[in-house]
């Protein structure tokens, strides 16, 4: 666990997704849970002894499988966008096993783990920002969708952090099943151009580190868009895009875990990617 401002942690060594904690004088503000019961129960633990208070609100920045499958070991209310509250209600009592399996697949030695809990609802949810008083500051939440409709941000504007949740991902592929292409590139470039653009940028995956992390991924999403529009004006089918997953999963190291669940995220970001353009163009679908 890393300390990178004045109360303010993270743990990026949990496989899957990283995590932070802020401390605020009515207890701990936690963004996302780990990805495996392993995890989600070392980092409660740690975080829980931080604050007398212990964890007071568990805040989601998306709604993809690896970051809600733990969110009930934390036992506290629950604050996400509005799209990330509705795919939640859309879910019957428990998690489908669809998303078991596909962590499953990922690793599947911590994957033994999980079960089919209960699935947890969101307590406050939010369609364009919120913002929580902090005693110290405004912890403010902002929904950016991009990697999938449930998308947000977490901003610490005090210390210049922002927690990106998969909008940013350092050196990792990122899940690209629920991809809105246009809306992630604009998400990003805005922040590029915000005079007041953090300092750090807390990825979902992967170590921290400044603007240029943004600006790597807007070069990422442009790769991907390069890609598929190539694939269209060659007259490639939409199925056809799986023979161009591998350079989409080039772009970053190859995981240690998990070779089939990333080529699979990239294929249906591909096939998510190439229905957004021939929409946007007018042009025919052409499976």
């Amino acid at each position: 666990m890393q300390e990178i401002a004045s109360g303010v942690f993270i743990e990026t060594a949990y496989e899957g997704v990283n995590v932070a904690a802020i401390l605020t004088d009515e207890g701990i503000i936690a963004i996302d849970a780990p990805s495996y019961p392993r995890d989600a129960h070392d980092w409660v633990s740690r975080i829980s002894r931080l604050h007398g208070r212990g964890v007071r609100y568990l805040l989601l920045t998306g709604y993809h499988g690896d970051r809600i499958l733990n969110t009930r070991w934390f036992g506290v209310p629950i604050i996400a966008s509005q799209a990330t509250a509705e795919r939640l209600d859309d879910y019957d009592r428990r998690y489908p096993q669809s998303l078991l399996e596909g962590l499953s697949l990922r690793n599947p030695q911590l994957g033994r783990e999980l079960t089919s809990g209960p699935v947890d609802r969101v307590a406050i949810s939010f369609t364009g920002h919120i913002s929580l008083h902090s005693g110290r500051g405004l912890v403010n939440l902002v929904s950016r969708p991009g990697p999938n409709a449930g998308s947000a941000w977490v901003l610490w504007p005090e210390a210049g952090i922002l927690f990106s949740g998969d909008s940013v991902v350092a050196g990792a592929q990122p899940p690209l099943s629920g991809l809105l292409l246009a809306q992630w590139l604009a998400g990003l470039k805005e922040l590029n151009n915000d005079k007041r653009k953090p300092r750090l940028i807390v990825p979902g995956r992967g170590e921290p580190g400044g603007p240029e992390l943004a600006t790597s991924m807007i070069t990422y999403l442009h790769h991907i868009s390069a890609v598929v529009e190539q694939h269209i004006a060659a007259g490639g089918t939409r199925q056809e895009l799986a023979g161009r997953a591998r350079e989409i999963l080039d772009y970053f190291a190859t995981p240690e875990f998990g070779a089939e669940w990333y080529q699979r995220e990239v294929i249906l970001g591909l096939q998510r990617a190439y229905d957004q353009l021939v929409t946007t163009a007018g042009l025919p679908l052409v499976e």
